[in-house]
């Protein structure tokens, strides 16, 4: 009853499919089941989140949506208690997530790059204005600039860090880059095979050899008849 709840008002993309850390979470936006894997809990999130068909009262409510499973406030600081949460420690980002069997430890430089395996750039981005230096998800750094720091300019290269290429929105909108067929090699045609030189035969060498000899003296002379 509660996954039925959940699917219908989106208080959560994800609903478990059983007890936390089960075999399968199921999106509640398109009911697709998948594996409780960050990565691709996070790919999945992010395709809705670029679609933005994910239920906007929901989104409304909170400012920082967890970048795994879409629509649970992710705390910016590890805090007893919550559902889900984003701090960085050295060069990956903790994420927790009530739909992951573990905490996870992502690379933020790997995760922030977007690949056909790792379409989505959404990563954990620390907020230099806030006491304690709390962390967001990038795909929403913007909209808490705006609310909290709206008359600080936000620094040029935090701008840059959460801009959205426009190769991430297109793989999300219109779907992943076709790839190019490789056109294969033609085979060479072997030796007397049809529409290729025949083999030279010992006849041919021997009338070669007489027409060099009469070369500029005319055509050579036809073989006598026996």
């Amino acid at each position: 009853m509660a996954s039925l709840v959940a699917a219908i008002w989106g208080e959560a993309l994800f609903v478990s499919e059983g007890a936390c850390g089960s075999a399968t979470v199921s999106c509640s936006t398109c009911r697709l089941k998948l594996k409780p894997d960050v990565k691709e809990l996070m790919a999945h999130a992010a395709l809705h989140h670029h679609k933005k068909d994910i239920d906007q009262r929901v989104l409304r409510k909170m400012e920082n949506p967890c970048g795994v499973c879409g629509t649970n406030e992710s705390a910016a600081v590890p805090t007893a208690g919550a559902k889900c949460s984003i701090s960085i420690k050295g060069t990956k980002m903790v994420i927790e997530c009530r739909h992951l069997p573990r905490v996870e430890e992502v690379s933020v430089k790997v995760s922030h790059r977007h690949t056909t395996k790792n379409p989505g750039s959404n990563v954990a981005v620390v907020c230099p204005e806030c006491m304690g230096k709390p962390c967001y998800w990038s795909h929403h750094f913007a909209a808490h600039w705006e609310k909290h720091h709206k008359n600080t300019p936000m620094p040029q290269d935090k701008k840059e860090y959460i801009t959205v290429t426009d190769a991430e929105q297109a793989y999300f909108t219109e779907g992943p880059p076709k790839r190019k067929k490789k056109k294969k090699a033609k085979k060479p045609k072997a030796k007397g095979a049809k529409g290729s030189p025949r083999a030279v035969t010992e006849a041919d060498k021997d009338w070669r050899k007489f027409a060099q000899g009469v070369k500029g003296k005319g055509k050579a002379p036809a073989p006598e008849k026996k």
